[in-house]
Parts: structure tokens; C-alpha cells; sequence
């Protein structure tokens, strides 16, 4: 399973980011690393520290599908996630595909759940939704 890494999930969990979820980034002792492991009934309980982690569908599904979020005349702005010489983009454009706005393009090595997390921290931190 492809989830935010742990940095983007810590991030996330500040900005009171709450949905269910099927992974943590967990460590089982003081002095051990954060690993992702899957979610039980018990894994909390056994864990000493433990941050949700969420795949893409999830962070997608809490994300606004359609915003007008400045008023340059040309409507409302659909959530895309577009390819374009090899790169990945998680952003709002208008219906045609040319304007657009609040545009994260994938960091190398980087998951498209972290992509669309950053976007979803970046609309929370703007007080969009």
C-alpha cells in the first residue's frame, strides 16, 4: 500500500486531519524508527507512538471537488490530477483545462499521496474549507 510518508502524515495529523485509515507510521519503542505498519483492532493499544497514514483515494475524497476560489470570471474549478511531460500535477482548474490555480506538481521520489496531502495542507492553511 502507497501512503503519505511520515513527514506529510505528522503534518496532516497537526492540521487535524481525520478520516479512517488503514496504516500508521508506528514505533513500538522510545529508541526505535517510525515503520509503517497495518492496521488491527490491538495495534494502537501495542504501539508507544503512532501517526495515521493515509493513501491517495482518501486524501482525493476529502478534498473539495469543485471551488470557485478566486473570482476571475470563468467558474468554478474542478479538482484534476494531470500528466504532462512526464510529470505529475494535483491541482484545480477551470472546466476548459486552461486556467489554473493552487497547483502542486509531484516532488521526485515522491508518492502522489504526499502530492495531493500538500495541496490538502495548503487549503486548510488558506482557511479555504
Amino acid at each position: 500500500m502507497k501512503t503519505t510518508s511520515y513527514e506529510i502524515s505528522k503534518q496532516l495529523a497537526e492540521a487535524g486531519f481525520e478520516e479512517e485509515n488503514d496504516f500508521f507510521w508506528a514505533r513500538w519503542d522510545t529508541d526505535s524508527k517510525f515503520v509503517l505498519v497495518h492496521n488491527t483492532n490491538t495495534t494502537p493499544y501495542l504501539l508507544n507512538s503512532y501517526i495515521p497514514a493515509f493513501d491517495l483515494e482518501t486524501i482525493l475524497e476529502t478534498l473539495p471537488k469543485q471551488h470557485d476560489f478566486f473570482s476571475r470570471g470563468i467558474g468554478k474549478y474542478e479538482l484534476r490530477i494531470w500528466y504532462r511531460e512526464g510529470k505529475a500535477f494535483v491541482g484545480y482548474q477551470n472546466c476548459a483545462g486552461f486556467d489554473k490555480v493552487m497547483i502542486f506538481e509531484q516532488e521526485q521520489n515522491e508518492l502522489l499521496a504526499d502530492t495531493a496531502a500538500r495541496l490538502w495542507l495548503e487549503l486548510k492553511k488558506k482557511k479555504i474549507f
